[in-house]
């Protein structure tokens, strides 16, 4: 795709790269990758940024998982169902349920998927 000038990459094709390379815990390409997000300005794309914090979240990587997730300009339940989620399965429970407690101070309305 790369050599193919005509072609633009868009939401959706790093969407779906991410989601490969998260698939196969393939962290290092996973980070060249996030780096070409940040470089093409869609890394505060609600779905892009979902993907990038869900990423981090997966590897451990729980502060950078963080720090993307503050960055977002606009949180919606889909980004806060990412961040708990993440810190539930490595074991943070009470973190998890801060956050949960912070999202509805927010006044972000919890979806089906946030109390799974």
């Amino acid at each position: 795709m790369e050599e193919c000038t005509e072609i633009i990459s868009n939401q959706g094709t790093w969407v779906s790269i991410l989601l490969a390379y998260s698939h196969v815990g393939a962290l290092q390409q996973w980070m060249k990758i996030h780096g070409r997000v940040i470089k093409d300005r869609l890394y505060l794309d609600v779905f892009v940024g979902t993907c990038l914090i869900d990423m981090y979240g997966k590897c451990g990587r729980l502060d950078d998982a963080m720090s993307l997730f503050y960055q977002m300009p606009r949180r919606t339940s889909i980004h806060w169902n990412a961040i708990i989620s993440c810190h539930g399965v490595h074991g943070h429970g009470d973190k998890a349920l801060n956050l949960f407690r912070e999202m509805l101070d927010k006044g972000v309305k919890p979806d089906h998927i946030t109390f799974v």
